[in-house]
């Protein structure tokens, strides 16, 4: 396992996160892949779709990878993921949290790709004007 430097001993990389309760398997939105170009195409995201819903295996927490495609357009995969791979750049590794808070993967401070990690079924999703909003807000800095 990887700790990172600015991290404590108990945070690292590579252990699954633990689920309490009765259900210990995570459900998550589904909507394209961001590695498995087998993975069906998701032209449009919909919380409704059934078939947008998968089961994470253990040691996965639900992703939500976003992007500006152009001014009008947003660009997203949903589905679980290893939280033993390092998502983003190593100094901006994207780490699980309960619910969605997307943050920055790459060293460059144009790129619009956000990504989070979140561990509650069903955490993967951020409204689009939230989205737009963040972006706007960044820009105008």
């Amino acid at each position: 396992n990887f700790i990172f430097p600015f991290a404590s001993p108990s945070s690292t990389v590579g252990q699954p996160l633990p689920r309490g309760g009765r259900q210990t398997r995570l459900k998550c939105y589904s909507c394209g892949s961001l590695f498995n170009r087998d993975t069906p195409q998701c032209a449009q995201f919909d919380t409704d779709n059934s078939k947008q819903v998968m089961t994470c295996s253990e040691g996965e927490a639900c992703m939500l990878y976003t992007w500006n495609k152009s001014k009008t357009k947003i660009g997203s995969y949903r589905e679980c993921f290893s939280t033993s791979t390092i998502l983003g750049h190593p100094d901006y590794p994207i780490t699980p949290m309960p619910t969605c808070s997307l943050s920055r993967t790459q060293q460059d401070t144009r790129s619009t790709i956000r990504a989070c990690l979140c561990t509650e079924d069903f955490c993967n999703t951020v409204q689009e004007a939230v989205l737009r909003k963040l972006w706007t807000k960044e820009n105008s800095q």
